[in-house]
């Protein structure tokens, strides 16, 4: 039998959600096709996940409830994506990491902490982040599941990388920050340069100090230059340049304990200033101030923004 790995199981998410994109290409479809027989748990983990998919297409319709709240009468395929990966990861995976060991470090929900790890790099995580250290003899790796981390690396002799499941961020000497989002990795460098290594393809794309850049899985974007604000979130601060305001709230909401959304009536608002993500609670009011908005508290971890 086969032997999966976790990496399969992502590689095909990422995969899946290429395959469902309205832009998809032929060339994107040779691609995957190439990857599914490059290793019989590539294909593996595919038929799983199509699997699964199918599992949850035979759901019960809510015919009902979705006339009633207006929801959609099945789960969509990014809820299928957001389900699946973590019931994938489950059912079918060994609970231990077998490529991804080390030292694991996690932070809560609000919380940022600040380490140095053995070699001297120094690193500050956000909040909500999980980041695998393994150090040996013959290399430096840090795998972030999930979050974003500030990494200053010190000078080594020893190769240094940093893996998430969209790729490789391999710097050259340098300061740098990666956030690892559902559909892709951010990465932004404002000292030194990194190269960005995607999961499943050959191409590379190189980074400078000012300039950021995303890896996808399938690709690494180009250089583009930094936003404003980049790296301020260090300093717990959120930046916001004519943000649409629902996008500002769900990023406001990794720092808020419990749930925190907003209508999506809201798009059409925009937001600039800093704001302190210390105190979620003060952003959604001083919110409520300068916008047409009303912030409602259903319990102390139930928030809701909609229009006023």
């Amino acid at each position: 039998m086969t032997q999966l790995t976790r990496e399969a199981i992502e590689q095909a998410s990422v995969w899946m959600a290429r395959l469902w994109a309205d832009d998809v290409s032929e060339a994107d479809k040779q691609a995957f096709e190439a990857w599914r027989e490059q290793h019989p748990a590539n294909d593996c983990a595919w038929q799983q996940l199509q699997r699964l998919q199918q599992k949850f297409s035979t759901l019960p319709q809510p015919h009902t409830g979705s006339r009633v709240l207006g929801r959609s009468q099945g789960p969509s395929r990014r809820q299928f994506l957001l389900w699946g990966g973590v019931s994938v990861g489950t059912l079918v995976l060994p609970t231990r990491w077998p490529q991804h060991s080390g030292e694991l470090y996690t932070s809560a929900v609000g919380e940022q902490k600040r380490l140095t790890l053995a070699d001297g790099t120094r690193l500050i995580m956000d909040t909500d982040t999980e980041v695998r250290v393994d150090f040996n003899h013959g290399r430096r790796r840090l795998y972030l599941r999930q979050g974003r981390v500030m990494i200053t690396t010190a000078h080594h002799g020893t190769p240094f990388e940093l893996e998430t499941a969209h790729g490789r961020v391999v710097p050259l000497g340098t300061r740098f920050s990666v956030y690892a989002r559902q559909r892709q990795t951010q990465v932004e460098v404002l000292e030194g340069a990194v190269e960005l290594r995607p999961a499943i393809s050959g191409g590379t794309s190189r980074i400078l100090a000012g300039e950021q850049g995303q890896l996808t899985g399938t690709d690494a974007s180009a250089a583009q230059p930094l936003a404003d604000g980049a790296g301020l979130w260090t300093a717990h601060k959120l930046v916001a340049t004519g943000q649409p305001l629902h996008e500002f709230i769900a990023e406001l909401a990794r720092y808020h304990p419990g749930v925190l959304r907003a209508d999506a009536s809201l798009h059409r608002l925009k937001v600039t200033g800093v704001f302190m993500v210390n105190d979620t609670e003060a952003v959604l009011r001083h919110l409520a101030q300068i916008l047409p908005v009303r912030v409602r508290h259903f319990t102390r971890y139930w928030v809701r923004v909609s229009a006023r």
